[in-house]
């Protein structure tokens, strides 16, 4: 397996070439956004990262469009409710392990308020997973406060259960409408080593564990969830980076020195038997 991988300058909306992502189904390894003005207030309206490619699509009725971006592209969006604001660039990075045609990748879209947990649209499981030991992963996101509204922030998760449920939150002290659409993809156990794996701690600004990579394998998240401990805050910077035998993950504000709870659902994937990593508690 390959990885694919992208990172820039920008400011609001993006829909960069992206060709290495185009050889397979793209499963998301790492990503992470920051606003490049430290010191600049942001409250936060829209955050995305979509790879291109075909997703089916399970939820036709709800009233957001769906993903269609082409193959060898990808959207990308971190922003207040000022896109054109000088000082709105951010930075962006993200990567990609591509996967072959044993995976079958879906989008669901719809609109919440606060943090929720929801069951999986119909069609995406199988009998068979729980067999072969196939498990879904993400493939992208997209969450946006409807009417152009921005928010402080106190909670973001996109997190896949293993009870066949989602947990979904982009929650602020006003608790403010929000649309999602989330990408996933359905590995196949057939043929494969899944080895899943789960953390979770308490930090200020960012926070890493070491987490080896098994020969052979590919690194792809299964969620994450970021949330304040002491209420909402601007927020400057958040990511899951998966680098140099190591996991970091990021939810600072304009200081980077507030308390947070994070954890992280992720997988390694292997055509060969591997020995599950170990992580700290």
């Amino acid at each position: 397996m390959a990885t694919a991988s992208l990172e820039g300058f920008a400011t609001g909306y993006v829909e960069p070439d992206y060709p290495s992502a185009a050889r397979g189904i793209p499963v998301l390894n790492s990503f992470y956004f920051r606003f490049d003005q430290p010191d600049t207030d942001h409250h936060l309206q829209h955050i995305m990262l979509l790879p291109g490619g075909f997703s089916a699509d399970l939820t036709p009725a709800v009233d957001l469009e769906p993903s269609t971006i082409p193959a060898g592209r990808a959207e990308l969006v971190f922003q207040d409710d000022d896109p054109d604001d000088d000082d709105d660039e951010y930075f962006y990075r993200a990567a990609h392990a591509m996967l072959d045609g044993r995976a079958r990748r879906f989008q669901f879209r719809d609109f919440d308020r606060g943090s929720v947990r929801r069951p999986l649209p119909p069609g995406i499981l199988r009998p068979a997973d729980s067999v072969t030991g196939g498990i879904l992963a993400l493939a992208g996101f997209k969450m946006q406060f409807t009417g152009n509204r921005e928010d402080h922030i106190e909670q973001i998760s996109v997190m896949l259960e293993d009870d066949g449920t989602y947990t979904i939150a982009l929650k602020g002290p006003d608790n403010i409408t929000y649309s999602y659409l989330i990408d996933v993809v359905r590995i196949s156990g057939q043929g494969r080593t899944i080895v899943p794996g789960e953390a979770s701690g308490s930090a200020r600004g960012g926070d890493r564990i070491n987490l080896p990579t098994p020969s052979g394998t590919d690194f792809v998240l299964r969620g994450f969830h970021f949330r304040y401990r002491d209420g909402d805050h601007h927020l400057r910077e958040i990511g899951v980076m998966r680098q140099n035998g190591r996991m970091e993950v990021f939810f600072g504000d304009e200081d980077g020195n507030d308390p947070f709870d994070w954890r992280v659902r992720w997988a390694h994937i292997g055509g060969t038997p591997v020995i599950a990593p170990v992580a700290r508690p």
